[in-house]
């Protein structure tokens, strides 16, 4: 049995954020973001964050501000600027995001103490 928490409905990509000791939570208010909006066959879109500095592909367009709120990679939570909406959480500072509740149970017990 496992000393730390961890869940048995996690995928292997869930379990591996946990258990990746070099990744560095940072908490931090969610800003909104440009998105990339991108046709699809059949009609409809689909949206991704746009990456700073990402040159726009010649198919996408730009959506200021489109990408309005990120999940919790481990529970869904919604973080966001939006009224209801955690305003804050942990980031890896690339496209991860976890709640503060996920972060203090699951990532905080991983680390040893000082």
């Amino acid at each position: 049995m496992s000393a730390v928490p961890t869940e048995d409905w996690w995928t292997d990509w869930q379990l591996a954020i946990v258990e990746d000791r070099s990744c560095l939570w940072r908490e931090q208010a969610f800003q909104p973001s440009d998105a990339l909006a991108f046709p699809m066959e059949g009609g409809g879109t689909t949206v991704r964050r746009k990456k700073e500095d990402e040159v726009v592909p010649s198919k996408a367009s730009v959506v200021v501000g489109g990408w309005d709120h990120a999940h919790c990679a481990l529970c869904w939570e919604r973080i966001s600027a939006c009224a209801g909406d955690q305003a804050s959480g942990y980031t890896d500072g690339k496209d991860q995001w976890l709640c503060a509740t996920c972060h203090n149970k699951y990532i905080v017990p991983r680390w040893p103490k000082a």
